[in-house]
């Protein structure tokens, strides 16, 4: 655990030092690796939220100290005139150093464990802190914002672990599956896919996440049912302008479904006319998406292996739960689900008569109301005739 002290003192110490970019330290504002610091709060409290470990917001901050580090520039007539300015200067190691051994230990194991998943893909090199760091965050952030983990089975057996009550980590399969809906995939889950964690793409363009273990199948999903549209729908957020590693907005990284070619390295590489969807293989995303998507299954681990069987409640697909099967005479196929019920009630049938009796204006109906409202149409239209004075 990382005390939240800590880090807001840390936040509040690298604020001071970096100034507002025109006193010891100078920025330039179009530099990438850097930032502006326009998000924190909602971000501290997001991360925080999701992780009270604090080692979430703690790797973030040592990569903003970094990036205020390799990103800074100072005038050297103050270096090497002015007194004092070295030392004001080397304040921001000592901020680093005071954060940095707090969560060196586990933010290196966490490396290993996504070092494991870029290997399995033929990813050149190991994962950097920066791209750990940020990618641990829009995990959080994808998950905090509407990726929710929803529950196939979870058995009251022991969660996998490694006898200290933490969660083993789901091995990410190479392949991705595509799956015409979410029932179809969650039927694959239960009954044909191995242990591990499988990253599906589902209808068109959707991406799902399922985690299977002994005794707890989940998967995690974006998918709800649009309040405009009426159909499912993935419901994403995040900047859509933000750089893949940006350190002030989060993002969100979805793979890119109905881009046809694959990845080399970085770099898609445009497939010949007429192909279809290629990316079948974690070994054909860029780097980000396979750490994004290692984040998000270490999180859903962590969060499996600590549920408890009565908390939990199992999501089933609307034709398992009223028991709708595609073989059913009239009935519609899955995919086409919210299925239409047949229902075994009945709404009474409004007429003018219980409308007029439930707002309470029963004297409308009245024989009196109804006699001198013929008496007034017979004499207005006698006025417009001119054969009665009757006012």
């Amino acid at each position: 655990m990382i005390s939240s002290e800590l880090l807001e003192r840390t936040a509040a110490a690298l604020v001071a030092y970096r100034g507002d970019g025109r006193g010891d330290v100078l920025f330039d504002g179009r530099d990438p690796g850097n930032y502006g610091n326009y998000h924190w709060d909602f971000t501290f409290s997001m991360l925080m939220r999701n992780d009270p470990t604090g080692l979430a917001a703690g790797m973030l901050l040592n990569e903003m100290i970094e990036a205020t580090i390799a990103g800074s520039k100072v005038k050297l007539s103050r270096v090497l005139r002015e007194a004092g300015f070295l030392d004001r200067l080397g304040e921001v190691l000592r901020i680093k150093n005071e954060l940095y051994p707090e969560i060196e230990g586990p933010m290196n194991k966490l490396i290993e464990h996504v070092d494991v998943a870029l290997e399995q893909t033929g990813s050149k090199g190991g994962a950097t802190t920066r791209e750990v760091a940020l990618c641990l965050r829009d995990a959080i952030h994808s998950i905090d914002s509407g990726m929710s983990l929803r529950w196939l089975q979870c058995d009251d057996v022991a969660a996998p672990g490694d006898g200290r009550g933490k969660a083993t980590h789901s091995t990410l399969a190479l392949n991705i599956g595509h799956y015409a809906d979410t029932a179809a995939f969650a039927d694959a889950l239960r009954h044909g896919l191995p242990f591990g964690a499988h990253l599906a793409r589902i209808g068109h363009g959707s991406t799902s996440i399922g985690i299977k273990q002994p005794g707890r199948i989940a998967f995690l999903s974006t998918l709800a049912l649009s309040t405009i549209s009426g159909g499912v729908e993935e419901n994403r957020s995040g900047s859509n302008l933000a750089e893949k590693l940006d350190l002030d907005n989060m993002v969100e990284h979805y793979p890119a479904w109905t881009e046809k070619g694959q990845f080399n390295g970085d770099r898609l590489v445009p497939a010949a006319p007429g192909q279809g969807h290629r990316l079948v293989s974690l070994s054909m995303l860029p780097r980000d998406v396979v750490i994004w998507t290692a984040m998000i299954t270490e999180i859903a681990s962590q969060r499996m292996a600590s549920a408890k069987p009565g908390e939990v409640e199992l999501a089933e697909n609307l034709r398992i739960a009223i028991g709708v099967s595609d073989n059913d005479e009239g009935a519609l196929p899955s995919r086409l689900l919210p299925a239409v019920v047949k229902p075994n009630w009945r709404i009474e049938e409004l007429t003018l008569t219980a409308g007029i009796r439930d707002l309470a204006l029963g004297w409308i109906g009245s024989d009196d109301f109804l006699r001198r409202r013929r008496m007034a149409c017979v004499l207005t239209c006698s006025c417009l005739w001119g054969t009665t004075t009757w006012r």
